[in-house]
């Protein structure tokens, strides 16, 4: 795996494990998100940011209308950590208001080879 600082330029993070938190699986029962939505939104995001606040990436994927998902996690080795998972109503709004204050965009790819 390839890494620098967490929001470089062109990070390659292979990934070879998922592994979800006890938190992100009791928030997908709660919130009705399926793991096959989550690993799919991780393969695929629209956009992944650096949490300055929580030191962790978040990834965000637009699901239906105007909303979405956002997905923080972090990376050990080649195992990807979900923390949680969190639907979001106004996804762009969201982003919006966090952009540039507490999150900050990751250029970063991840490569899953799970």
């Amino acid at each position: 795996m390839t890494q620098g600082t967490p929001h470089s330029d062109g990070i390659w993070m292979k990934i070879e494990s998922v592994r979800f938190t006890s938190h992100a699986l009791e928030r997908m029962r709660e919130r009705k998100i399926s793991e096959e939505l989550i690993l799919n939104a991780l393969r695929s995001p629209d956009e992944i940011f650096w949490d300055l606040k929580k030191n962790r990436y978040v990834a965000v994927k637009r699901t239906e209308g105007q909303g979405g998902i956002a997905i923080p996690f972090e990376v050990k080795g080649t195992e990807l950590i979900v923390v949680t998972v969190i639907r979001i109503k106004k996804l762009g709004k969201t982003v919006e208001n966090r952009k540039g204050r507490r999150w900050v965009e990751a250029e970063v790819q991840l490569r899953f080879e799970v």
